[in-house]
């Protein structure tokens, strides 16, 4: 079958007998049609080569190109369909690369309503984690002298929080309680 339809704008063009036009059953919304993406270059109207083998390559610049759909080997870069331990890159971060830990520290801190440090800062650190063991609120900061307003994360009371894999941030975290009750922030470092 040709592609493309074309459409008259003096006379109403008809559709050719036993076309099929693909759709996805909606329940009882009805039938949706299926589109297909096609991409093209500014100006032109012939579509960018991408199949189900090779995927779409997005020209970002020098070494910096994502290929959209494809089943890629390890080291490159993609956005879709995964080989099994890919190792695959967002940015500059590798996803394969989460760190791991033996070994943990718990601390405790009792609430106040006065900004305290749950954690010092520790370069080695892989990741962290807060349970707020208290009635009140926890505003945790990453950084110096949290308050109600200057935080990064808020604790419910009895709400838990993890910090790590990624990007970790292994500088001081402080925290402030919206008030002084009977409870504590317990800590687990790693």
């Amino acid at each position: 079958m040709a592609d493309n339809l074309t459409f008259q704008t003096s006379a109403l063009a008809t559709v050719p007998d036993a076309t099929v036009v693909a759709t996805d059953d909606a329940g009882a919304a009805g039938h949706v049609q299926v589109v297909k993406l096609a991409v093209s270059t500014n100006g032109s109207a012939t579509p960018l080569t991408a199949d189900n083998t090779d995927g779409l390559l997005v020209n970002l610049g020098a070494n910096n190109d994502v290929t959209i759909g494809a089943a890629l080997p390890a080291g490159t870069n993609a956005i879709g369909k995964l080989a099994a331990n890919s190792g695959v890159d967002i940015g500059d971060v590798d996803v394969t690369s989460v760190p791991t830990s033996s070994a943990a520290t718990t601390s405790s801190q009792n609430d106040q309503a006065t900004s305290a440090t749950l954690l010092a800062s520790n370069a080695s650190r892989k990741g962290f984690a807060v349970f707020n063991e208290s009635t009140s609120y926890l505003y945790v900061k990453f950084g110096t002298t949290a308050t109600a307003t200057d935080y990064t994360v808020r604790i419910d009371p009895y709400g838990y929080f993890e910090h790590m894999g990624v990007g970790i941030y292994t500088g001081r975290v402080d925290g402030i309680w919206s008030a002084d009750a009977s409870g504590a922030a317990r800590v687990t470092e790693w």
